[in-house]
């Protein structure tokens, strides 16, 4: 029991939380659509303020981009965790 509960808030805080949403949409998303030049319309209809910022702030942006790294790490160990290699022999 409680190795599916370990299993489930890795997958759900660091991976889904932190990498998927923080890093994925709110930052590589996002800055992608604005470098792409996508339309102010959609990009504030995808990223509304207050709580989002339009790309103002490298440092700020590059710390969010890299969250998707260690999160897709995560993943990846979490899944061999979960699905170990098989060894033949």
């Amino acid at each position: 029991m409680a190795r599916w509960i370990f299993g489930i808030t890795t997958l759900v805080v660091p991976v889904l939380f932190f990498g998927a949403f923080e890093g994925l949409y709110n930052h590589v998303a996002k800055d992608a659509f604005y470098f792409a030049g996508v339309s102010m319309e959609w990009m504030l209809r995808l990223f509304p303020p207050p709580t989002y910022e339009m790309p103002n702030d490298v440092l700020f942006e590059i710390t969010g981009v890299l969250q998707a790294a260690p999160a897709g790490l995560t993943a990846w160990q979490l899944y061999r965790w979960v699905y170990p290699p098989r060894v033949m022999g």
